[in-house]
């Protein structure tokens, strides 16, 4: 294993190398000092103590100095192999990442200021949000290397990694170590409690007790107060990363940073344990997406924003488009027009609050997921309210071809849905490509299940309304996921701890695997128990008769024979229909015909 240490300024050097070598003797490790400076591009270069004795520039010259002070100080036969290399690039994370990929390294340290002054965010911060190895980030510059540590720790994984850290070195260079713990000055039995508090934190961070480490509870209203109590008995604070949510931060800003921010006395580390394997395949994930997929830029994603946020608001046109589009939508069910029922999904405004629930789940905006959740409820009862009215008004109460065919969801309608949330996304996040909008809400049917259950609820059509609202809630689900996916491979992400986000997807994805037992159960009712020459022989025996073939579905283990003619059909019809079904399937099956009655005046 080896440890990197990245400096930048010649003033930081001292202080830094030597902690860093203090750390890599006494856990056996080498040293790689990693020079990093902004610049053109160029492949690193490895320095020898020969290059490094004739370097000119002040931060060469200072390392130079550091790695001598360094080994002239390591006591006894012990000692780490100590490597320079020199990095310049536009991107100095990207190359120091490439650095960290090839070393595999335990810990790098690294150097900087806390705060850009509105250039945006430092490397030191990036450091810490992205890189997969254990990160100590040190602010404030000193003559040499610390030796007495304050750990402030509530029992937290990255208090623990630094109380561990800070433990092997203060044992192995006589150092001393105190685990301090911040109670409220109201608090009753704090001292107890503190204590109690603080010995489980050693006892999870699998240190020794000894000399070399203390324990001290403080009593103050603000952590950050109990701290600077006691912070100038020390040379070095140790800071565990917060896991604060990114809104926090942003109104009150955590314990780390508003400390590191002020950078006075003693030497501030925050650190952060190293990252569990689930964050960084999805780093590595996001690596290979930024090589393959065009990123959004921050103006298309200013725009995205903007666009969906005012699209998935409920308000009154809002309501008119959902109200229009379903009565639309029921007339041409009604009317087994599919021409209409097109139209209809045309003007459905559905999408778009779906589209946005996406959006806020990759963003971590709660707000905007608030607001598409309101408008897709409330589209989808308003909607259905208008379903139920048309069925109960209409003359026609005659369960049509069109209505039928979203009564049967199967997990070919989940793909679509997904896919088409997918396009959607897409062609949502490139300007270029909006119109390709409608073609999707074409695919991916929002309004017209919707105006189907409440169609088939006045008709009493029970069964059919289940399956139009599976097909519903199928089509939200899949939708919002294949949304969120594709505004995640774009480039659209959120910073900070979302905790809900991450939970929201997890029941999104478990409600999807649950649909697809319904869904695969229709799938199986309808390719595995109907033979492919069926529907064929059943249309020739209607026509023979006749009549004019509609369809055939399978439900309820019985065989539905859709026909449209001048008058019921005789048992004689009936008969041949079921010797067909029965020879076909190889066993008796129940067949009913549902028949349309049709007069023709001459």
């Amino acid at each position: 294993m080896a440890l990197i240490v990245v400096v930048q300024s010649a003033e930081e050097v001292p202080a830094l190398v030597g902690w860093a070598w203090q750390i890599a003797l006494a856990r056996r490790e080498g040293l790689c000092v990693l020079h990093a400076s902004p610049g053109a591009d160029a492949e690193p270069v490895e320095l020898d103590d020969a290059a490094l004795a004739d370097a000119r520039e002040p931060v060469l010259a200072a390392i130079a100095r550091a790695t001598v002070d360094a080994r002239t100080l390591a006591a006894g036969p012990e000692t780490s192999s100590v490597v320079v290399r020199a990095v310049t690039a536009s991107d100095l994370l990207t190359a120091i990442a490439a650095e960290v990929d090839r070393l595999e390294p335990s810990l790098l340290m690294i150097g900087g200021r806390w705060s850009a002054g509105g250039r945006g965010r430092p490397l030191v911060r990036r450091a810490l949000d992205r890189l997969s190895c254990t990160v100590m980030a040190v602010i404030g510059h000193a003559e040499a290397p610390p030796r007495r540590y304050l750990v402030p720790t509530a029992g937290g994984p990255h208090a623990t990694a630094a109380l561990r850290l800070v433990d092997t070195t203060a044992r192995h260079h006589s150092g001393a170590v105190c685990a301090l713990y911040v109670e409220a000055p109201d608090m009753e039995h704090g001292e107890a409690v503190g204590r109690s508090i603080l010995d489980r934190a050693i006892k999870d961070a699998g240190v020794t007790t000894g000399a070399h480490l203390d324990t001290r509870v403080v009593f103050d209203r603000t952590t950050r107060g109990g701290i600077q109590q006691v912070s100038g008995d020390y040379d070095a604070v140790m800071l565990g990363a917060s896991n604060q949510g990114v809104i926090y931060r942003l109104l009150f800003g955590s314990v780390p940073e508003t400390i590191a921010a002020e950078a006075e006395g003693p030497l501030i580390a925050v650190v952060r344990a190293a990252m569990p394997w689930s964050t960084r395949v999805r780093f590595a994930i996001e690596r290979v997406l930024s090589v393959w997929i065009p990123q959004m830029s921050r103006e298309d994603r200013i725009s995205l924003y903007e666009r969906l946020q005012t699209g998935s608001r409920w308000g009154f046109d809002f309501m008119a488009l959902i109200g229009l589009s379903t009565s639309i939508a029921a007339l041409g069910l009604v009317q087994s027009s599919t021409a209409v029922v097109i139209g209809a999904m045309l003007v459905a405004p559905l999408m778009t609050p779906l589209l946005g629930a996406g959006l806020a789940l990759v963003q971590g905006n709660q707000v905007l997921l608030k607001h598409a959740t309101r408008a897709v409820v409330f589209g989808f009862l308003l909607a259905l309210g208008i379903g139920a009215l048309v069925g109960f008004l209409s003359p026609i109460k005659v369960l049509t071809a069109e209505m039928a065919a979203r009564g049967g969801p199967t997990l070919l309608d989940l793909g679509i849905a997904l896919l088409s949330g997918v396009a959607a996304a897409y062609a949502s996040a490139r300007p270029h490509l909006l119109a390709a909008l409608p073609g999707v809400a074409i695919a991916a049917a929002l309004v017209p299940p919707i105006a189907t259950v409440g169609l088939s609820l006045a008709f009493g059509e029970l069964e059919v309304a289940r399956g139009a609202a599976l097909l519903f809630g199928t089509n939200v689900v899949a939708i919002v996921l294949g949304a969120a996916l594709a505004l995640w491979a774009a480039g659209v992400r959120g910073r900070g701890a979302r905790l809900w986000a991450r939970r929201t997807l997890a029941a999104l994805i478990l409600a999807l695997f649950g649909l697809t037992v319904p869904l695969g159960a229709y799938l199986l009712d309808l390719s595995g128990t109907r033979p492919s020459n069926v529907t064929e022989e059943v249309r020739q025996v209607a026509q023979h008769n006749g009549y004019r073939f509609l369809y055939l579905e399978r439900r309820n283990q019985a065989l539905e024979v859709h026909l449209q003619g001048p008058d019921l059909p005789d048992p004689v019809f009936v008969q041949q229909l079921r010797e067909v079904a029965w020879e076909r399937f190889g066993e008796p099956v129940p067949v009913r015909v549902i028949t349309q009655l049709t007069i023709e005046a001459r």
